[in-house]
């Protein structure tokens, strides 16, 4: 159900509604709205979108749980789009995944400046 999995994705990233809809651009009422008991109208699509953005989640995950995220995932990997880190970086990688938001934002922050040194443009890499 919608307003389960999306108050355990919130509870996961130990995330207020005040701070996704922040995050989101989806006013904090249409996230409460959703939340709620008395349901009284369907999110639009992008206004999930923007919140499942948000909270670092796909709608299906949003919608159907962990069986929305295991589709999504069976079929990126079926058409070969599931992208795998180089080696070199692989530890750093899973690392990074299971930070929370604040530390994310601070490596945000000390990368951003290392794009814009001379010389260091950061292009996308293929895997080897």
């Amino acid at each position: 159900m919608l307003k389960d999995n999306l108050k355990a994705a919130f509870s996961e990233k130990k995330l207020y509604v005040k701070e996704v809809a922040a995050r989101s651009g989806v006013k904090k009422a249409t996230i409460d709205n959703w939340l709620s008991e008395a349901k009284t109208k369907e999110p639009r699509a992008v206004d999930l979108y923007s919140v499942c953005r948000a909270v670092s989640i796909t709608m299906e995950q949003a919608i159907d749980g962990e069986a929305g995220a295991e589709y999504v995932r069976a079929w990126a990997q079926r058409d070969g789009k599931v992208w795998q880190p180089p080696a070199r970086i692989a530890d750093i990688v899973e690392d990074i995944k299971n930070l929370e938001d604040r530390d994310l934002d601070i490596i945000r922050g000390t990368i951003q400046p290392m794009r814009k040194r001379e010389g260091n443009d950061l292009k996308k890499v293929e895997n080897p």
